[in-house]
């Protein structure tokens, strides 16, 4: 074996990485990961509600949304209502099931100029009269964002009649 070193450890020499507890710190390990990665997972996702007066138009912030989550996984649903802040930009990767506008809801533009936006449930229903507004585009640096349907997603426009 050339260029190689080899490195041999005294007997017992795992008392040098674990002085208390030895290899059973290597059992114990993996178990409290098991309970705390999917903790984490979910804690930084799920349905959510685009608040009437959020901070930013960014997408990814979880302050944004009631409760404050970024929806983003394939069992996702986002919903917008009326809000003071209508156009919306990704910052990231975003995955949903399906995105509702609710009768009532404000024109929204949302804009991915940068990253994949993909819909892979139900897709996109409009229960307002507004229009709402998708927009891919490039940024400064040559990237484009995409906007994927995938499995049965698709845009759904119902027509609702204004108020008299």
């Amino acid at each position: 074996m050339q260029n190689c070193t080899r490195i041999t450890l005294p007997l017992g020499a795992n008392h040098l990485l674990f002085p208390r507890f030895g290899a059973r710190a290597l059992a114990v390990i993996p178990v409290v990961l098991l309970f705390l990665l999917p903790a984490a997972s979910t804690s930084f996702a799920g349905s959510a509600t685009w608040k009437a007066a959020p901070g930013t138009g960014d997408w990814n912030t979880a302050t944004n949304w009631m409760p404050a989550t970024v929806p983003n996984s394939p069992t996702d649903t986002a919903t917008f209502a009326t809000s003071s802040i209508t156009g919306l930009s990704l910052s990231s990767l975003i995955q949903v099931n399906s995105i509702v506008f609710n009768a009532g809801a404000s024109a929204f533009t949302i804009t991915d100029n940068a990253f994949a936006f993909t819909i892979s449930g139900v897709g996109i229903t409009n229960n307002s009269t507004a229009t709402q507004t998708f927009m891919v585009g490039v940024n400064g640096t040559g990237g484009f964002g995409t906007l994927t349907f995938s499995n049965s997603a698709t845009a759904v426009a119902e027509a609702q009649s204004p108020a008299t």
